[in-house]
Order: structure tokens, then C-alpha cells, then sequence
């Protein structure tokens, strides 16, 4: 069961420094090394005050996992504007160029909220977050020359479960002789060949 969250300036910053320390837990150590005692430890309260705002580990992890989207989603919004502007595959390249770093940046976080709950793509949070990566990816296809009116909702189901599938795999680690971009390079062949090669 969720917890309330608080509306008063002082609750609601308790509640933040919670989630914070546990997202860096989460990040250096993994979910599974991850106390409620730690959590409180490292944040300066009393075990008692963690679970006046959470009743689990797992429903911090998913308040973690809620704050990074959202920080995500301020991110990408004013970028989304300039890839638009940009020559039409130059858009398409800095929309997976940002994709990829911030995979690469959270990289081991995504792995600990993998490992540790692989329900975590039905969590709305994540729903929210890859909607916005859809939307964005389908302005990007439709702007290309010669993709618009080829383009489809299959095409971009696929392209961008794909891209779910690369970020959850860059958890992992990217491969010691890949780069970001020669990622980049091959997916944007990729859409290429998906939405211009067909027959």
C-alpha cells in the first residue's frame, strides 16, 4: 500500500532526501544490498521516520525509479524542439546520442531495478516515460525525408521497444570495442532499414 505523499515543505523534504539516498544506494551497491536501516543511516532519520513515508524497500525503489523519469522527462522536452529544427536525420542521431548517454549514465542503476524487479516496465512510471520516448521517436521518423509517409504504427512499436531492449541491455555494460557513437550510427541504419528498405 502507498503511502500519502506529504504536502507540508519539510515532510515533502524528508521524503526527497529518502529517495535520494536510496537511489545512490541503489546505484553504488544494488537494490539488494539496499536497508530500510541503511537508507536511514546514510539519510540522518530514524528507521521509524523511513517507514512514515514508505512502507517497503521496493515501493522506495519505485519512487526512485519515478523521480529519475521525471527528471528525464524535464530533460528531454526542450531538446525535442531543437532535434525537430535540426536536418532530419542530425535530429534522429542527437535524439539516440542523448538516448544512449543517459543509458550509459544510469547504467547501473538500470540494472539493480532490473534485477530487482522485472515487473518494473508495467510500473506507470515507466509506461509514462516510454510513451514520451514513442512520441518523440515517432516526430523524429515522420520528419525524415521519405519516412513520413512510409512510417507506421508497427514501425514504431518496434523501433521503440527496441530501444527499451538497448537500454535495459547498456545496464549490462556496452561492449569494450563499441562505442556510443557506432550505437548511434547503427540505429539510425536500423530505422533506415526497417522503414525504407521494406518491400
Amino acid at each position: 500500500m502507498n503511502k500519502r505523499i506529504p504536502v507540508q515543505q519539510r515532510s515533502l523534504a524528508t521524503r526527497q532526501a529518502i529517495i535520494r539516498t536510496a537511489d545512490r544506494i541503489i546505484a553504488a551497491d544494488g537494490y539488494h544490498q539496499m536497508t530500510m536501516r541503511g537508507i536511514a543511516r546514510s539519510a540522518g532519520l530514524g528507521v521509524a521516520s523511513i517507514y512514515s513515508y514508505f512502507d517497503s524497500k521496493e515501493e522506495i525503489l519505485f519512487a526512485a525509479l519515478a523521480a529519475r523519469g521525471e527528471r528525464a522527462r524535464r530533460q528531454i522536452e526542450p531538446l525535442v524542439a531543437g532535434w525537430l529544427r535540426d536536418q532530419p536525420e542530425v535530429g534522429l542521431r542527437h535524439f539516440f546520442a542523448w538516448l544512449l548517454h543517459e543509458g550509459n549514465e544510469h547504467a547501473r542503476f538500470v540494472r539493480a531495478v532490473w534485477t530487482a524487479a522485472p515487473n518494473v516496465l508495467e510500473d506507470p512510471q515507466a509506461v509514462r516515460l516510454r510513451e514520451v520516448l514513442t512520441t518523440v521517436l515517432t516526430l523524429l521518423l515522420r520528419s525524415q525525408p521519405n519516412m513520413a509517409e512510409r512510417i507506421d504504427d508497427g514501425d514504431v512499436f518496434l523501433l521503440s521497444n527496441s530501444l527499451v531492449g538497448i537500454l535495459l541491455g547498456i545496464g549490462n555494460g556496452i561492449p569494450v570495442t563499441t562505442t556510443l557513437d557506432e550505437l548511434v550510427d547503427k540505429m539510425v541504419a536500423a530505422c533506415r532499414l526497417i522503414v525504407l528498405e521494406r518491400a
